[in-house]
């Protein structure tokens, strides 16, 4: 594995030392001298000229010292160079890795029916938090490009009803909606088979444009319930339904010693927020395309989410051409970098195949 070659500021030498650095710091979490680095690295030159080459880094950033009699760490800099050099390479040397995610993924998805995606993704963030040790994290995005499959209407007593969505593939969503006067069975099932005959087969966006201009069209729906079909249709589709958010493993990474207690408690409170997941997920899918791989944010690249001293390294999974969601490991940023990045790589193109096949 290389470091990018782009990053014109390192000489090939403190290339190699920052690499190094990083795989001893990451296996060993203790800071790393230039004689422990030569031995364990094998190499054939003296400690001062390694020692020569972390002064160099520590000038330009990548490396610091935390204290004056100690080795030296990576720095966010340097993680972040190290991390982009992985994530260049990754494609020829993580197949091994990929495989064996694939079966235990696939062994997790085989006995699920078709619309059971919420048990997808659980068991996806269970299995990640398991073979990773940090916290496996599956992120949906609300898009317009979903196609609503039906509408079903539930009366609760009163004038309230329960509105559910079902979204291809099997999503569902669902709101209370108070109506301006109560309904009864006959009038719910009229309501049902006009809106189901109307919006059935269109997008959440085609649906959410018709229901602002509805009550000014006249060719749909002449019915006596005209009103409540546009209150349910109002309360059902304008409004953005809330981020879906899974997480698991939050006690590999909160509760140890590698954050401090502010830390923890900031990422304790990102993973409860769902304006800070959303950002997450804003910041893992900007400019992605499909095809594109797996992607590292480290430690404040973030900003306004919890992320100060972890990482998250991320994919996105699709439903045909849309970006449906983001998969991935949340850690500190002394994590096992070249074990997760094909975890979460492999993981995110298994979730779309599973998905493919539901078209």
């Amino acid at each position: 594995m290389a470091l990018h070659e782009h990053d014109t500021a390192l000489t090939a030498r403190q290339r190699q030392v920052l690499e190094a650095t990083v795989d001893r710091y990451i296996a060993t979490a203790e800071p790393v001298g230039s004689r422990t680095l030569v031995q364990w690295a094998g190499w054939d030159v003296s400690p001062a000229t390694v020692r020569n080459a972390m002064a160099q880094l520590e000038e330009l950033g990548y490396l610091h010292q935390p204290h004056t009699s100690a080795g030296r760490v990576p720095s966010q800099m340097g993680y972040r160079a190290y991390v982009d050099g992985l994530l260049q390479s990754q494609g020829a040397d993580s197949q091994a890795p990929k495989s064996d995610v694939r079966k235990r993924l696939l062994t997790r998805y085989r006995d699920l029916a078709p619309d059971e995606w919420e048990s997808l993704f659980r068991s996806t963030c269970q299995l990640l938090s398991q073979l990773s040790h940090y916290i496996g994290v599956v992120i949906g995005g609300e898009t317009g490009d979903r196609i609503l499959e039906r509408l079903e209407l539930v009366a609760l007593g009163g004038r309230s009803l329960m509105t559910v969505l079902i979204l291809k593939p099997g999503i569902v969503r669902q709101r209370i909606v108070t109506t301006e006067s109560e309904l009864d069975a006959a009038a719910v099932r009229v309501v049902v088979a006009v809106l189901n005959d109307r919006l059935a087969g269109k997008t959440l966006r085609e649906i959410r444009m018709f229901a602002s201009e509805m009550e000014t069209l006249s060719d749909w729906f002449r019915g006596e319930h005209r009103t409540t079909a546009i209150e349910v249709t109002r309360a059902a589709f304008l409004r953005d339904y809330d981020t879906d958010v899974y997480w698991d493993g939050v006690r590999n990474v909160i509760g140890g010693d590698e954050l401090d207690g502010p830390r923890q408690n900031a990422l304790y409170g990102a993973l409860e927020s769902r304006e800070s997941l959303a950002t997450l997920f804003d910041a893992a899918t900007h400019t992605r395309l499909r095809g594109e791989a797996v992607r590292a944010l480290i430690g404040t690249e973030i900003p306004g989410f919890g992320l100060d001293g972890c990482s998250f390294v991320a994919a996105t999974y699709y439903l045909g051409d849309d970006t449906f969601g983001v998969v991935g490991v949340i850690g500190p940023m002394r994590m096992q970098y070249p074990k997760v990045i094909p975890l979460v790589g492999a993981t995110a193109d298994l979730i779309t195949q599973q998905f493919d096949g539901l078209q």
